[in-house]
């Protein structure tokens, strides 16, 4: 295969999920007039800053409790179901409460975590977290801030939300899941500034989370990546070597033949 042909299947790997998502909530959605639109627009990026740069000034203690709560009864394996229809309601008949739309958005997160093929209606209600953002009663929190951005980067993975990526990071370090979502973010953009450090924190994850299978993928890319732009023999030996760590892992991968394919390239660049 081609390096062409291989950038291309690249670029389908990182962005068909997020078209799809796009392309539906699109069609679901009554066209604006160009002034409804910019206005949209001009309230959407305000919103979108504050919620970016803002202080986490406010009283966290009841988004963390109920963090804690969901997440205690989603890892005990029962049921999410009744409690998405009772918040459904909650959030309908009271659109301003914050905390009822926070519970809202993370049993809706983790429910998606427990599903093994998700219903792509639902990979789209979560990520529809602008409704979340734009609320006038946004609360200035670290934990509504973190599921506002899990939300949002399930439904889509936009660059625009390295920033608010990094402040969750640097607030807990520890945080397994926004650093692997930062990663993902980091490894779609150009400059190898960003690749090199989107690798420094997925190895940072397989030192604390040496169990993860999904990091050695990441790894494997970033120096696919790196590879593709510095055509260094040490870096296509990186990426094959933990491309096949992470098959050996997760023989049974549906992108076993892409990750494959990248091998077999890089292989052929080795003298």
């Amino acid at each position: 295969m081609k390096r062409t042909d291989l950038r291309a299947l690249r670029a389908a790997i990182l962005i068909a999920l997020s078209l799809t998502v796009l392309s539906c909530s699109a069609m679901a959605k009554r066209p604006m007039t160009n002034s409804e639109s910019r206005a949209e627009s001009r309230r959407w990026l305000a919103r979108r800053a504050e919620w970016t740069n803002g202080p986490w000034s406010g009283d966290d203690r009841p988004f963390a409790a109920a963090r804690n709560s969901i997440k205690a009864k989603a890892s005990s394996g029962e049921s999410l179901d009744a409690d998405l229809e009772k918040l459904t309601r909650s959030v309908t008949a009271h659109p301003d409460n914050a905390l009822n739309e926070f519970c809202y958005y993370y049993t809706m997160y983790q429910k998606l975590k427990q599903t093994t093929n998700p219903d792509m209606e639902f990979v789209i209600r979560c990520g529809e977290v602008d409704s979340l953002i734009v609320k006038h009663s946004m609360p200035h929190t670290y934990n509504f801030s973190r599921i506002a951005f899990l939300c949002s980067v399930t439904g889509y993975q936009d660059p625009m939300l390295i920033d608010i990526a990094k402040r969750l990071v640097a607030h807990d370090p520890s945080d397994y899941v926004c650093k692997y979502q930062l990663v993902n973010l980091l490894l779609m953009r150009p400059a190898v500034s960003d690749k090199l450090l989107g690798l420094k924190y997925a190895q940072e994850i397989i030192k604390s989370q040496p169990n993860k299978s999904s990091p050695y993928a990441q790894i494997a890319f970033a120096h696919y990546e790196l590879w593709q732009i510095t055509h260094k023999e040490s870096e296509a030996r990186s990426a094959i070597a933990t491309y096949h760590k992470y098959l050996q892992l997760v023989p049974n991968t549906y992108l076993r033949s892409q990750f494959e394919s990248f091998i077999a390239v890089m292989q052929k660049s080795i003298h």
